[in-house]
């Protein structure tokens, strides 16, 4: 598969590694090579800094249509991660519990309370919707 501007993957990742002076290993070439398949926008990941986990975390969320880049170190926990993807892609406010300042317990606590509250109005929401249709056909 080519990108638009007719880089290989090889010229793409010289490209990446001349800009990074670093080189890739094996594990981030192959998570590299998966997006660029699939035709995702991998500079999201490309720093060779990003251990391969968080490349695959970053490839998973753009699958999804969600860019996590931004919400990540270098240093991010592959489990903190996940959790900002799973919370991006459920359109959580992930900023919540993004801090490196939390334990990962304390994260996934406040990504649990996030979603319970969404999935709470999203009920309120359908039972308000029923009651106004039984209200119509009375």
């Amino acid at each position: 598969m080519k990108l638009s501007n007719n880089l290989t993957f090889e010229s793409l990742i010289q490209s990446f590694e001349r800009k990074y002076s670093q080189q890739y290993n094996s594990m981030q070439l192959s998570w590299l090579k998966r997006g660029f398949d699939k035709g995702l926008d991998i500079s999201r990941c490309a720093n060779p800094r990003y251990d391969w986990t968080l490349m695959k975390e970053v490839m998973y969320g753009l699958t999804y249509g969600v860019d996590i880049s931004r919400h990540l170190d270098y240093d991010t926990t592959e489990e903190r991660a996940r959790l900002i993807r799973e919370g991006r892609v459920r359109k959580l406010d992930v900023s919540r519990y993004e801090s490196r300042n939390l334990t990962q317990k304390e994260a996934e606590k406040i990504y649990e309370d996030l979603l319970e509250e969404k999935l709470l109005q999203a009920r309120r929401k359908r039972m308000a919707k029923v009651q106004l249709e039984n209200e119509i056909d009375e």
